[in-house]
């Protein structure tokens, strides 16, 4: 077999955080489609595919160089109680790998096919209706779907450096557990008003939630609507009212597989499965299509992607929502700077830019005053 062919889509190294022996070579397992919790679960055939990015290898010794970088900050975190100051390289690469995660799970693999063929369905069913009684027969999507996944994800990944972010601490009697899925997006000021466009990277309210060990996990939020609680150096503690939130997530949020650490939280985990199964989403991306007037005097459609999502109501003590929103609020977290990252990502694709350039082309920007006064206080 070749040395590159098991590929891992969330790593090992991260998995052993969770690991449940001295030699950290096994996890609790828990599977979610049966209902079977395994005590003792290899770590090495947890979350892979043969040549899931390629048989080259390229794609997968990258994913490599970040995953080295990303242990490090991990085992700060843990062993030293060091939090990554904002904006310093080890910021960045925090982001990169919780971006990577979002892009390169089977998840988002299967979101994003679902994603292409829900849309290809729609504008095939309009441009060919001579082939609308065939459609049904087959799937539309990329062969390639996780590469493009990734690359986006971690091409948009400059648009969540104005997030703030602290670590969460777990109280002794209660840990966190993660998932085959592990990094979840919510909302908790505008999930409950808004169907759509409350969980991108660029939304306004947007959480990111990331289990980092047992003790510990890493939680992003849009400073303009919460506010942390108190803690010293980054690091907040969390007790359990947050903790089974945080973890009912982790349910809704995975694919096929939980995992955590330690026999005693084994009745916990089954208990928040029989509570939380249901809430899983039982169907696919669909896309909605609505009548309007355009510009040009004529009607067309407006075709909306809705993604089903968790029917989980977070709502937790640890981030304190800073206001209610009262009338019209944008959808867009950060205007200025999306567009700025937006264009940029546009620059690389067209290859005109070296994907590594991005201060170089922000400094240029005439906006970049205006866009980065908000979360880089002194840029020097």
């Amino acid at each position: 077999m070749p040395d590159n062919k098991r590929q891992h889509f969330v790593p090992q190294f991260y998995l052993r955080n969770f690991a449940d022996d001295p030699e950290r070579r096994s996890i609790r397992l828990f599977v979610l489609r049966r209902g079977l919790m395994m005590p003792q679960a290899s770590i090495k055939g947890q979350c892979h595919r043969n040549f899931y990015y390629g048989a080259d290898g390229r794609l997968e010794a990258a994913m490599g160089e970040l995953e080295g970088e990303a242990a490090k900050i991990f085992r700060a975190i843990i062993d030293n109680h060091q939090a990554p100051r904002p904006m310093i390289q080890d910021h960045r690469t925090l982001v990169d790998f919780v971006a990577s995660l979002l892009g390169r799970t089977e998840a988002a693999e299967s979101e994003l096919n679902q994603t292409v063929d829900a849309f290809g369905r729609q504008i095939l069913a309009r441009a060919r209706p001579d082939l609308a009684e065939d459609l049904d027969k087959v799937t539309i999507g990329w062969s390639n779907a996780v590469i493009v996944a990734l690359s986006h994800a971690l091409a948009m990944s400059p648009v969540l450096w104005d997030l703030h972010f602290r670590v969460l601490t777990a109280a002794k009697e209660m840990t966190f557990i993660t998932s085959d899925n592990p990094v979840v997006l919510f909302n908790q000021t505008f999930d409950p008003l808004h169907e759509t466009m409350t969980r991108g990277l660029a939304s306004a309210g947007l959480q990111i939630y990331f289990p980092v060990s047992p003790r510990h996990a890493i939680l992003f939020y849009d400073p303009n609507w919460y506010r942390p609680g108190r803690g010293r150096d980054g690091f907040v503690p969390v007790y359990p009212i947050d903790i089974k939130q945080l973890n009912a997530l982790q349910i809704g949020n995975a694919r096929e597989h939980l995992y955590w650490s330690g026999a005693g939280m084994d009745g916990e985990v089954a208990r928040l499965h029989a509570l939380h199964a249901a809430s899983r989403p039982q169907r696919a991306a669909e896309v909605r299509a609505e009548r309007m007037d355009r510009p040009d005097g004529h009607r067309g459609e407006l075709l909306t992607l809705i993604k089903p999502r968790p029917n989980l109501v977070t709502k937790l003590d640890v981030l304190n929502n800073r206001t209610v929103p009262q009338g019209p609020v944008s959808s867009v977290r950060a205007p200025e700077w999306t567009n700025i990252v937006r264009l940029f990502v546009y620059e690389v694709e067209q290859g005109r830019r070296d994907a590594a350039s991005i201060f170089e082309f922000v400094s240029a920007h005439p906006l970049a005053n205006v866009a980065l006064s908000r979360f880089i206080p002194d840029r020097r």
